[in-house]
């Protein structure tokens, strides 16, 4: 709870929040694997994960503008230069995008953390790579991320809990659906060496 509390402290301002963040991913790692958790792990990740945890804010950021810039500009009459008619298709391929690059969101972190060398092309393509492999699920895990953090808002005290939460549940469910993925990409290959041997039917 302790360790919740210095990082929303770390949030309002705003610079130390990515790093504050670092620290709580460290932790919740080791909630996730069933590790114990002192102050040491959390010290460590701040150190650890912050400044690439920072950059990838930076970048989730970016894209956001991206998307909110589109819909501003396509949705304006006196800017846009394109026909509505042709902007009521343009719409719905950056609410697409914006739901795509929140499921990426979900899991960047995760990837940042779990990955031995998490280089940031590769956790881009990696999250990328399961919002589009599991997209109902991401989008169950995102509405459900949501509720628990608007419950910190509607009850205070919980706000000290429910980021650890958060991450936790977004660790979790990115271990098992990469351990779903890698399961399914080994059967395949094991029933792709059973029909090429010598003699297969």
């Amino acid at each position: 709870m302790m360790m919740g509390a210095v990082t929303v402290l770390s949030c309002l301002l705003v610079i130390p929040g990515p790093f504050a963040f670092g620290g709580l991913w460290a932790v919740a790692q080791r909630a996730a694997r069933g590790y114990g958790i002192k102050w040491h792990i959390y010290w460590g990740g701040v150190k650890e994960y912050g400044p690439r945890n920072f950059l990838l804010v930076l970048i989730l950021i970016f894209g956001y503008i991206i998307g909110l810039s589109n819909f501003w500009f396509y949705l304006t009459p006196e800017v846009s230069p394109l026909p509505e008619n042709l902007t009521v298709w343009i719409i719905p391929i950056w609410i697409m995008f914006m739901l795509i690059w929140t499921g990426i969101l979900f899991y960047a972190n995760a990837f940042l953390v779990e990955l031995q060398e998490p280089k940031m092309l590769i956790i881009l393509r990696s999250s990328l790579f399961l919002t589009v492999l599991h997209p109902l699920t991401t989008l169950l895990l995102i509405v459900l991320s949501i509720l628990l953090l608007v419950l910190g808002v509607v009850i205070p005290v919980l706000i000290l809990i429910t980021p650890g939460m958060v991450l936790t549940l977004r660790l979790t469910a990115t271990r098992i659906l990469v351990q779903t993925a890698l399961e399914k990409h080994n059967a395949m290959q094991e029933q792709t060496s059973e029909d090429t041997e010598p003699g297969a039917s």
